[in-house]
């Protein structure tokens, strides 16, 4: 019948345009939220060895001395130019062992990353502490054919994660190495906020929003999945009539899929936001014995508002692009199924060529 031949065409392409908008947004909103924290942590000089003073007293009083962690910093650097990285990748490939392509991918991403000797044994002990993860090894098994060499993955994806640090535009709580993670000259005042997360993770009641924040990872992409292979128009009343529970649940999940996934981001949410309490409650903790100035207490409260203000803007990405992904898969449909009378050669690849069909579809995600 003409419903089979043309039942959930698009849901590829749509996929893949997803993937594609959200890591193309990433990188504005990083580089934006990067420099803007870069900016709000920036503490005078003067003002410097009084705050890692202050740095080392809440990370005693926040018990994290006492399971051995440590506070670590990666050297910062000028990014490499566009220049220098085609530079790199061509060397990387120029003598690339053919019996072994993966390695040589690996080497040329990798060689985007400017690093140093002086980072060889935080970046050692980062890798160490991935390989021994559940999600790295799982994820080792399924690539083996590749890119046997597991090492060098581990330590390719530890390099590229680190790198927004090594940049001066992030930090983090490294809870498998036991190390906070800061920029050598920046960020300093998050210090506080990776506190705030370690103190999250060992509380009872927190712990479990902790966790919660990972499991629900997953949900905006599954959503997604969900809406695209529903081929029914839930804008249309006359299609609910017959339908039963579980098709009007599937309805239910496409009409309101933006929203599901960003709301499924709220533990996150509010995981970012007890770390930053907890952590501006150490801070003030320190003020009001002396050992930190307000103006540097006022820095911390900047880079707190500027680090939950990113994941807010997360959330509202994830639910524009997770809309103009279904509208997409939803034209291409309509497209397929008046056209299926006409033509028998639609294709993956014509269904490919119409992802720039995005682009006016997104005027239309809050309509």
């Amino acid at each position: 019948s003409e419903t089979n031949n043309t039942r959930n065409k698009g849901v590829i392409p749509a996929l893949i345009a997803a993937n594609v908008m959200k890591r193309t947004s990433a990188i504005p909103v990083r580089y934006l939220y990067g420099q803007l924290a870069k900016s709000a942590s920036k503490i005078p000089a003067k003002d410097s060895e009084q705050l890692w003073n202050a740095i080392n007293d809440a990370f005693v009083k926040s018990g994290m001395e006492k399971r051995n962690y440590k506070i670590c910093t990666l050297k910062e650097q000028t990014p490499l130019s566009i220049g220098e990285k085609l530079q790199n990748i061509k060397n990387a490939f120029s003598d690339i062992d053919k019996t072994n392509i993966g390695r040589g991918i690996l080497k040329a991403i990798t060689s985007l990353y400017r690093y140093d000797e002086e980072d060889k044994e935080i970046i050692d002990t980062l890798t160490n502490s991935y390989m021994r993860s559940k999600r790295f090894k799982r994820m080792a098994a399924g690539t083996k054919k590749i890119f046997p060499e597991s090492r060098e993955i581990a330590e390719n994806i530890v390099k590229r994660t680190a790198y927004r640090i090594k940049k001066g535009e992030n930090a983090a709580l490294i809870r498998g190495a036991k190390m906070i993670l800061l920029p050598e000259k920046s960020m300093h005042t998050a210090a506080f906020h990776e506190m705030g997360h370690y103190m999250n993770y060992t509380h009872k009641m927190t712990n479990k929003i902790t966790k919660l924040r990972s499991r629900m990872s997953y949900i905006p992409s599954a959503v997604l999945l969900l809406a695209l292979l529903n081929n029914n128009d839930v804008n249309n009343k006359n299609n609910k009539e017959n339908e039963n529970i579980l098709q009007k649940t599937h309805d239910g999940i496409k009409k309101h899929a933006g929203l599901i996934a960003s709301l499924s981001l709220l533990p996150k949410l509010a995981d970012e936001g007890m770390a930053s309490v907890r952590g501006l409650k150490l801070a003030k903790q320190l003020v009001n014995q002396g050992k930190l100035s307000d103006s540097s207490y006022k820095k911390v409260i900047a880079t707190n508002i500027v680090g939950f203000s990113s994941y807010i803007t997360g959330m509202i990405i994830t639910g524009l692009i997770t809309n103009a992904a279904i509208k997409l898969k939803d034209n291409i449909q309509k497209k397929h199924e008046k056209n299926s009378a006409t033509t028998s050669s639609d294709n993956f690849i014509s269904d490919f060529i119409k992802i720039p069909d995005i682009f006016s579809n997104f005027k239309q995600i809050t309509k």
